[in-house]
């Protein structure tokens, strides 16, 4: 169903109501770490309002605290936008009354403010008893430097006009007005756009009167204008943690020399096992990385792709969009999350100049969940209420024993059959090295991880598939050993991948598949233990893609080699990547 026009659109957006998101480990609403939202939350679970109710205060909370029943009119902290709770309430109208609905339409409407000023992409909306010229002179300059980033720097849609039924001109609307609970800014979607995509709406936003600090304000007003742009494209429930992802990204397009989203960073850092997906009033706010990762490891217009592709999906699916904006690349939503967790492991002190452009600037790194560091270690596995969630990353760091010069780390991990990886990374004074166990069908795997003897760390990763459907335990045993020739540190690139050999083990021949980023020459060989090459499998000049070769089990004079572990060793401009292998009689 669809509305032909946009009065109808301004009064019955209850249409939009699809459902909400899940998120990690939340009360049943958001609350943002504010006392008014936090004592609504805890009356609706304690059923001394329905939901309706609290619903509807939320929305009290965001367009006009005054109404809020005293028990619920608490001040604290500012907020920083508005728009989550404002769309949370307008998708899901049909769960309130009749009643309360009619109340929501009146409250929505635009506010009525005595003076405008109209740049060339905008008419700014504002009461001059409240604020000053200069101040709307840094918020029409913030509207504009964002209205260039987004539309002539980048390729976004312009948001729809709104016509006469919205504020009088096809130019985006902006309010500046004091805002109820401290909320420095908000958007609101409108109506639907006729003859458009199923879900593109118009939109308009606000800027509070009481933000002093002028970066702040800009940020701001690009944030909220890049949720009207947004609507632009499609407005549905249940992708809030990607809107926010990218209105914080928007900020940073926009005001790169503010940097003003460092200070959202902790809780993605301090809770890497929580979904990619979490929204839970700060961590959408946290997972700016993940459209910085995506702009960066791709093209800076990938961002705007998948919006576009979710455009013209009806369910607006995110994880639909993704897999086929990527899919040129050779990676999905499943590949594109490991990789990016394991870019957010080099920041802070750990930049090596190879991974996100500002991540020196982060000032932090994972938290870790436990630190093993005696071996034989025995069974060990995440703490209870750290378990990765669904496209989730539990971090545990292996340490070497000081008295024991075992330069070899065997782990051997127990995992459920959702288990989407494992991977190592080998921190020591001269950098970083990556390994990536092979696991099978039901999640478990084994891996031996050289000169674990001079290393600082090994940093282990254990992420869980989007399907997972919770929370995942697993468990592993750590051991380690000493080899007088120690093992070929052959796993050591970052941007090609090297997949798990199939079948393995084998007894005739296996599949090896790889990816390569980029167009590069590239070299295959087959190495035995020693590293001795047994097979020269290809060379050659190949272009950005996923390929797949075969070894036949022979060695280059074209005899069969005898059973053992063997290594598929990828080269590809420098960087040497392996997959352990075994061959059976």
């Amino acid at each position: 169903m669809r509305f032909i026009g946009y009065g109808i659109g301004l009064l019955l957006v209850g249409v939009f109501a699809l459902g909400t998101p899940a998120t990690a480990a939340q009360k049943p609403f958001v609350t943002y770490d504010h006392p008014a939202l936090e004592a609504i939350s805890e009356a609706y679970a304690a059923d001394q309002i329905s939901k309706a109710e609290a619903m509807l205060y939320r929305f009290y909370f965001v367009m006009a605290p005054e109404r809020l029943p005293a028990q619920f009119s608490i001040p604290g902290p500012p907020i920083k936008s508005g728009t989550p709770i404002l769309t949370e309430v307008l998708t899901q109208l049909d769960q309130l009354t009749p009643l309360m609905r009619g109340e929501v339409a009146g409250m929505r409407l635009r506010p009525s403010l005595p003076n405008t000023r109209t740049s060339a992409h905008y008419v700014i909306h504002y009461d001059g008893a409240s604020t000053t010229e200069e101040y709307i002179d840094v918020i029409e300059g913030a509207a504009e430097a964002a209205w260039a980033k987004y539309h002539t720097d980048m390729t976004w849609n312009v948001p729809p006009g709104d016509g006469s039924i919205g504020g009088g001109t096809d130019l985006t609307d902006c309010y500046v007005h004091s805002l109820g609970s401290g909320i420095l800014g908000m958007a609101q979607p409108e109506s639907f756009v006729p003859g458009g995509a199923s879900n593109d709406a118009t939109g308009y936003f606000h800027v509070n009167t009481t933000i002093s600090d002028e970066p702040l304000r800009c940020v701001t007003t690009a944030h909220e204008y890049m949720h009207v742009t947004q609507f632009g494209y499609l407005y549905v429930s249940g992708i809030t943690w990607w809107m926010e992802n990218c209105a914080m990204m928007g900020e940073e397009w926009t005001y790169d020399v503010y940097n003003e989203y460092l200070p959202y960073l902790p809780p993605f850092f301090t809770y890497p096992y929580w979904s990619l997906d979490t929204f839970g009033g700060s961590y959408e706010y946290a997972q700016i990385t993940w459209p910085m990762y995506l702009s960066e490891r791709f093209v800076l217009e990938t961002v705007e792709e998948i919006w576009e592709e979710q455009m013209w999906s009806f369910s607006g699916n995110f994880w639909t969009a993704i897999n086929t904006v990527l899919a040129p690349y050779g990676y999905g939503s499943n590949s594109a999350y490991l990789e990016f967790m394991r870019w957010c492991f080099y920041t802070g002190s750990r930049d090596d100049g190879n991974h996100l452009s500002e991540a020196g600037d982060f000032g932090m790194v994972y938290n870790v969940d436990k630190v093993v560091s005696e071996f034989p270690s025995g069974e060990k596995g995440p703490r209870p209420l750290k378990l990765p969630e669904p496209l989730g990353t539990s971090v545990i760091i292996i340490r070497p024993e000081t008295s024991s010069s075992d330069n070899i780390l065997e782990i051997t991990f127990d995992g459920p059959a959702s288990t989407l990886a494992v991977e190592f990374i080998r921190e020591a004074a001269d950098g970083c090295t990556e390994y990536f166990m092979t696991i099978d069908d039901n999640g478990d795997g084994y891996i031996e991880i050289p000169n674990f003897d001079t290393a600082i760390y090994v940093h282990m990763l254990t992420s869980m598939k989007r399907n997972a459907g919770s929370a995942q335990d697993f468990s592993f045993w750590a051991e380690t050993s000493y080899d007088p020739q120690g093992l070929a540190d052959l796993d050591s690139g970052r941007l090609v991948r090297i997949h798990p050999n199939r079948p393995n083990p084998f007894a005739n021949r296996t599949a090896i598949e790889y990816a390569l980023p980029n167009a590069a020459n590239v070299q295959i060989r087959i190495l035995d233990p020693t590293g001795r090459v047994v097979r020269h499998l290809y060379e050659g000049h190949q272009y950005a893609g996923d390929y797949e070769v075969t070894w036949n089990r022979q060695d280059d004079a074209g005899r069969g080699v005898g059973s053992g572990v063997y290594y598929a060793l990828l080269t590809v401009a420098g960087q040497e990547l392996a997959r352990k292998m075994t061959v059976l009689d």
